[in-house]
């Protein structure tokens, strides 16, 4: 055991130019993979013809030749991409163990030159199939991320667990797996350090571990199992941050979505750094042992020539400075960009039309109602402040013809005035008292104007639910809707919704790409069938996992009002709707930041919490 942590201390020389390659690499990975991802999910969607992938469809999907095709496009660029990282990592260790150093240029040229070489030589071609079978066992970091999700759980439950054959055959393909992995994990050293093909360094892979598997596969899982714990830790401080929040917090309503925000956060960072290191980390593991192998049977060691890697870059060695300034910009431009995709995510902007992996949305109904008096600008604030994703708010048309956001025509029961909102100017509409219905504090709280709530939101970025109230004596209201939105140009960060099909179908007729939902206090019959509907609002009483499937197979999402109990928040998450209309929009986002976490983690949490207490 000595031995081994010696030799591994010897191959530490590289080890910055190695963690700045790593980096790099794995910025560029994201940046390039999203694109990549979206891309050909969206192009295997298309090709196959379906809208929205649920449990009924989804198998049906899986075995459509467009998403076969596309998959194995994937695994094999997966493949590949395994291949550059393992191959930079063993470069690395191998110029520390002979005594070199060397720099991120040369590492990425040499590990593409030999992972050409690979592609080139046919009796080394069969190394893509042995790091396909491995993948499994060497991305061992990703499982949790997987796996550990609520939603692919219950997938996986629904799917495997009802066929017990099924799951043995499951456990029993992943026993060979791991079988084969301990019997072959030489494999690339050899081929690449000692240049060997592909059937002669699985034969010497085999003979270098003979006698040690259980001892390397004890030593393998143990550095996993200090990955797992590192994370663990990064958890559990980041719990006890969210504690220290909660009791600084605990007066205002902030605590909630806060908290669960900064645990979501370092969640989902702490999985990224955790399943971008599992590979390097597992590679520099059996490289070390492949070197304690080697000395423990007396075995030669390649030298320095087998990891020579001849570039003569005099341009490089005259503008170093301007390489290293490039290389900080790229870096700082790639972690820009991988930014704006964790707020995609987490907004869910980036969000892909399937049921077990979409995230359900928080509607502030009437903004933050529960706290501040509804559709006023106080509202809308808070509903920002407590993190919601869309705000509800309803619309009237006054008797000049402004837009002005009111939920009852009638202006008594919150301005106190018995009087009809059309019958009024906008100049009389804005001197009423909206706020002191609700509470003193709110005394002189104006009315707002829709153009006013638009400005707030497009600062803001949040989005709108715009619910038209229309009558017969607001001639023209969907019209100046669209034009009003048309010239904010706030149409892709709105929906507009209605209790009335013709009004909503009127609106498709002015602006086709303005998406539109049809509000239903009970929901019976064929509801996709209703074309100028993009998506339904419905009663939570209404909703059922059927009607929510059928919905998703047409294309369309589907809305739930008003949802404020926990129970019945978490009735919703479990059924798939894709937005929940709620007052209480701080319970909603800790319920709804709890299934975005993983059920282990959700676990190690509570038991923190409570121990803590």
């Amino acid at each position: 055991m000595s031995e081994f942590r010696s030799i591994s201390r010897s191959l530490t020389m590289n080890i910055r130019t190695l963690l700045h390659f790593e980096g790099i690499f794995k910025l560029l990975t994201v940046v390039l993979a999203v694109p990549i991802y979206t891309g050909f999910f969206r192009l295997t969607m298309w090709l196959s013809g379906y809208h929205y992938l649920t449990a009924e469809n989804l198998l049906r999907f899986m075995i459509h030749p467009a998403f076969i095709i596309c998959f194995s496009l994937v695994l094999v660029l997966a493949v590949l991409y395994t291949m550059l990282d393992m191959g930079a990592v063993i470069y690395n260790l191998h110029k520390s163990f002979v005594g070199e150093r060397t720099d991120v240029f040369h590492t990425f040229l040499y590990t593409v030159r030999e992972m050409g070489t690979a592609l080139r030589t046919r009796k080394k071609r069969l190394v893509l199939a042995s790091v396909f079978l491995i993948l499994p066992i060497f991305g061992i970091g990703f499982l949790p991320a997987v796996t550990g999700n609520l939603l692919v759980r219950d997938f996986l439950i629904k799917r495997i667990g009802r066929h017990w054959y099924f799951l043995v055959l499951f456990i029993l393909l992943y026993f060979l797996d791991v079988v084969f992995f301990f019997h072959q994990m030489y494999t690339y050293q050899i081929m690449i350090l000692e240049d060997s093909d592909f059937h002669e360094a699985l034969r010497r892979s085999i003979r270098l571990g003979k006698g040690r598997r259980i001892w390397d596969a004890v030593i393998y899982m143990g550095v996993l199992l200090l990955c797992y714990a590192a994370y663990a830790v990064l958890i559990g401080l980041a719990m006890l941050i969210a504690m220290a929040l909660e009791h600084i917090l605990r007066p205002t309503s902030l605590v909630n979505p806060i908290s669960t925000s900064l645990m979501l956060s370092i969640t989902t960072v702490g999985m990224i750094l955790f399943a971008s290191w599992t590979a390097p980390m597992s590679c520099g593991c059996i490289s070390s042992l492949y070197y304690f192998h080697k000395k423990e049977k007396q075995a030669e060691i390649p030298g320095r020539a087998c990891v020579e890697c001849r570039a003569n870059i005099p341009f490089l060695r005259r503008h170093m400075t301007l390489v290293k300034f490039m290389e900080l910009l790229f870096f700082g431009v790639s972690l820009a960009i991988c930014g704006i995709y964790l707020f995609q995510v987490y907004t869910v902007r980036m969000n892909p039309r399937i049921e077990y992996l979409h995230q359900l949305e928080v509607t502030a109904h009437r903004g933050a109602s529960k706290f501040y008096p509804e559709n006023t600008m106080s509202a809308f604030v808070g509903a920002l402040e407590l993190g919601a994703d869309w705000i509800e708010l309803d619309i009237h048309l006054s008797k000049d013809g402004r837009i002005y956001v009111m939920h009852d025509a009638s202006l008594h029961r919150t301005c106190g005035v018995r009087e009809r909102g059309w019958n009024l100017s906008w100049e009389e509409l804005a001197k009423l008292d909206a706020g002191r219905w609700f509470s003193r504090e709110f005394k002189g709280e104006p009315i707002p104007l829709l153009a006013d709530v638009i400005d707030f939101a497009k600062e803001n970025k949040i989005r709108l639910n715009i619910e038209l109230k229309p009558s017969k004596q607001e001639k023209g209201l969907e019209e100046t809707l669209v034009n009003l939105l048309v010239e904010k140009e706030f149409i892709p960060e709105c929906v507009v919704t209605s209790q009335s099909y013709h009004s909503i179908n009127k609106v498709k007729r002015l602006r086709e790409d303005i998406k539109t939902v049809y509000v239903m206090g009970y929901a019976y019959g064929n509801l996709p069938k209703l074309a100028s509907a993009d998506a339904f609002s419905i009663n939570m009483s209404s909703v059922s996992r059927t009607l929510v499937r059928r919905v998703h197979n047409a294309g369309k999402e589907i809305y739930v009002w008003t949802v404020n109990k926990r129970y019945n928040i978490e009735d919703m998450i479990a059924m798939n709707v894709d937005n929940i209309i709620t007052d209480d929009v701080s319970l909603a986002k800790k319920i709804v930041g709890e299934t975005r976490t993983s059920n282990a983690l959700h676990e190690y949490v509570r038991w923190l919490h409570k121990w803590f207490r």
